[in-house]
């Protein structure tokens, strides 16, 4: 809503307010009837005015005057009681509105088509692009073929025996009995239950000593020198392991030898 100047036209104040919609829709609208309220009736003392003018001109004396003054604010006071407030509404009004586009229907037929799709920049042909294109793919073919032999060259499988004793000299070169004496009475007889297994197919490293000597000797796997040999062996090392048993330099010595003799 736009305030404009109040401004006078014969006698008359006028105030103009002007409004601005905004339509949220298209096509015909109807402007609901806007409600004006005024007021109409002269002041009081535009009343008074007019009948002690006529009186001041005929009247003789200063008490008439006075008189005639009094009884035209009287009736001043009266008139103001007698102002009355009018409403007035406005009749409806239809407006249409048209879109952005007017009548226009919007459509597709304008539209360029797609373009063409970019073509790669060139490669440059010079003569160090292609040589070292060609280092490329040969690096590769070398690698390849390496890989390739690298798969056929097929490790020496070592014997049972072999194995065991390389583990045993891995076990002696590590000075574990210095330092952990059970733990290298574990890994001793560990490699002794792996041979067994590896040798007979008895799963010796998840059998206990009782089980690994009775299914040996009801199968009749060794000798009665390497059984007599492995029982001493496995027992001597249970002592350690289980019971506790702190064995001396020369009691290890002598496990060991019955280990390597038994391999």
């Amino acid at each position: 809503m736009l305030a404009g100047v109040p401004r006078t036209d014969r006698g008359r104040v006028i105030r103009q307010q002007i409004y601005t919609l905004e339509p949220t829709q298209t096509g015909d609208v109807i402007i609901d009837p806007f409600t004006v309220r005024f007021t109409t009736g002269r002041t009081g003392s535009e009343k008074a005015e007019q009948p002690a003018a006529e009186d001041s001109a005929a009247a003789e004396d200063s008490a008439a005057a006075e008189d005639s003054a009094a009884d035209g604010r009287r009736s001043g006071a009266d008139t103001e009681h007698n102002a009355e407030t009018h409403v007035l509404e406005t009749e409806p009004l239809q407006i249409t509105v048209s879109g952005i586009l007017g009548d226009a229907v919007p459509t597709l037929d304008d539209l360029r088509p797609a373009a063409d799709p970019l073509e790669p920049p060139p490669l440059p042909s010079s003569g160090w692009t292609v040589a070292l294109a060609a280092l490329a793919v040969l690096a590769f073919v070398i690698a390849v073929v390496l890989k390739m032999r690298r798969q056929h060259v097929q490790e020496p499988q070592l014997s049972p025996q072999e194995r065991a004793l390389s583990e045993l000299r891995s076990l002696m070169d590590s000075r574990l009995d210095d330092s952990d004496v059970k733990q290298f009475y574990v890994e001793l007889t560990g490699i002794v239950r792996r041979y067994i297994e590896r040798t007979t197919g008895i799963r010796a490293p998840e059998q206990t000593t009782e089980e690994i000597l009775r299914e040996t000797e009801s199968r009749q796997l060794f000798d009665a020198a390497d059984n007599e040999r492995l029982t001493a062996f496995l027992e001597s090392a249970d002592l350690v392991k289980f019971a506790g048993f702190v064995p001396d330099t020369e009691t290890i010595r002598t496990s060991t030898h019955r280990a390597r003799t038994f391999l």
